[in-house]
């Protein structure tokens, strides 16, 4: 099961590199993926959001490229 949700997130991602598609939509279908995937493993909905607002303010939002 887990290499099939992550198969699918890295398809997400190719098709938007592919065909030149903002990332964000891939990120986004991401989320929706892990969040499906983790209420299947036997979350709620209100654990899952609680979870992903507690890991939001340690990430930040860009990447400050190097060299």
């Amino acid at each position: 099961m887990e290499l099939l949700v992550f198969s699918l997130f890295a398809a997400a991602l190719l098709v938007c590199v592919i065909f030149h598609i903002s990332l964000l939509f891939a990120l986004l279908l991401g989320y929706v993926i892990f969040a499906l995937y983790a209420i299947r493993k036997g979350f709620s909905l209100p654990e899952v959001l609680g979870m992903s607002a507690q890991g939001a303010p340690s990430r930040p939002l860009c990447a400050i490229p190097s060299g």
